[in-house]
């Protein structure tokens, strides 16, 4: 029997405050945050926060879709957790940002010695060909 659990959360490349906004014009359906340590209402957190509330030594799937703000949480500290994911599925918004998926394969590419690389409508799917269950 296997678990899934759905979390739902403001993910950042460190622990911080952010404030949402519509950067973009796009209305609910392309929000942004951006940080703001005296106004920002929304606490964001690491994957590697999220990895020791649930008890996690490895993620199975990680499913991104944060509106560009991939450009941070693959920015730093990624080496804390990135190897312990075996598939990675995301949207890239380099037309929101460019840049995102350098950032984004930098990361990548020091995580995972191998790995698979599909791109499926706007999903990029990315399986850690290293990857070993604990």
């Amino acid at each position: 029997m296997t678990e899934s659990t759905l979390s739902v959360r403001v993910l950042w490349h460190h622990p911080t405050k952010l404030e949402v906004v519509d950067k973009f014009k796009q209305g609910h359906s392309a929000l942004a945050v951006r940080e703001n340590f005296g106004e920002g209402n929304t606490r964001a957190i690491t994957i590697k926060e999220v990895m020791h509330e649930y008890s996690l030594t490895e993620i199975d799937v990680l499913k991104i879709d944060i509106e560009a703000s991939e450009q941070y949480l693959f920015s730093q500290n990624t080496e804390e957790w990135l190897p312990k994911v075996r598939m990675v599925i995301i949207e890239l918004h380099d037309h929101f940002a460019p840049g995102c998926s350098r950032i984004f394969f930098d990361a990548v590419n020091k995580a995972f010695h191998t790995y698979r690389y599909t791109l499926c409508g706007e999903n990029t799917i990315i399986e850690n060909l290293d990857f070993h269950k604990s």
